[in-house]
């Protein structure tokens, strides 16, 4: 190999590499925004919903990143069949990987609805008890979203289809934002429902960001090639 192609074959993988991580960074870096968002919310409504949300939240950001990085081994597992040539390889792995997300986050479901009992011997006031109950037991409905989100983006990144996950949580970063404000807040007519509302409009925004990915696995083209990946 010449000094030309070497050059230009590094060219090529810097570029490719950077087409991948530039899109997933950003991604990363959104849903961190909306943490700190939030985070700042709580603040507003006092320091007891500060104090109960910030631990509500490091709680349920715990059980979904644990959930989240079990299904996260489909990625190299899809980039090697990608690689390989192997279609029906990646349609497997995709398929397993949604039917573990469900495995997992279902009993984590029920390990969430019942943390009140671990709470009432943590030596946190009652209220405090009371107001994380109340957004877990909500929050717990976006844990199943939350993991077949990160399956199905282990599956995209895998087959080099970065940005429209990037695009996807930028959007539902935005709308979560929004929905916090006017229902935490009770803006624009909707009742103020506090932390109550802020798990709502994450929920909604996790089932949001979980039927855009499919929704776009489904109708992409490059990706209709793997048939039994959309319809299975």
């Amino acid at each position: 190999m010449t000094v030309m192609q070497m050059q230009k074959h590094i060219h090529t993988e810097v570029r490719e590499f950077l087409k991948l991580a530039i899109p997933l960074a950003s991604a990363q870096v959104a849903q961190s925004a909306t943490g700190f968002a939030d985070t700042v919310m709580m603040g507003r409504m006092g320091a007891e919903v500060l104090a109960a949300g910030g631990l509500a939240a490091i709680i349920f950001l715990s059980i979904m990143t644990t959930a989240s990085g079990v299904v996260m081994g489909v990625s190299p597992l899809i980039a090697e069949a990608f690689g390989a040539g192997q279609k029906s390889r990646i349609e497997q792995v995709a398929r397993q990987g949604l039917w573990l997300a469900l495995l997992v986050a279902l009993p984590l479901m029920i390990f969430t609805a019942h943390l009140d009992t671990w709470l009432s011997h943590s030596r946190q006031n009652s209220q405090t008890v009371q107001l994380v109950n109340t957004y877990l037991d909500i929050m717990l409905w976006g844990l199943f979203p939350a993991v077949g989100f990160a399956a199905l983006r282990a599956t995209v990144s895998a087959l080099s289809q970065a940005r429209p996950i990037m695009v996807i949580v930028v959007t539902g970063t935005t709308f979560n934002i929004i929905w916090n404000y006017i229902l935490g807040f009770g803006k624009f007519g909707f009742p103020q429902m506090g932390l109550a509302g802020l798990g709502v409009a994450s929920v909604v925004t996790l089932w949001g960001m979980f039927f855009a990915l499919a929704l776009y696995i489904f109708t992409n083209q490059n990706l209709q090639n793997y048939r039994n990946l959309s319809s299975g």
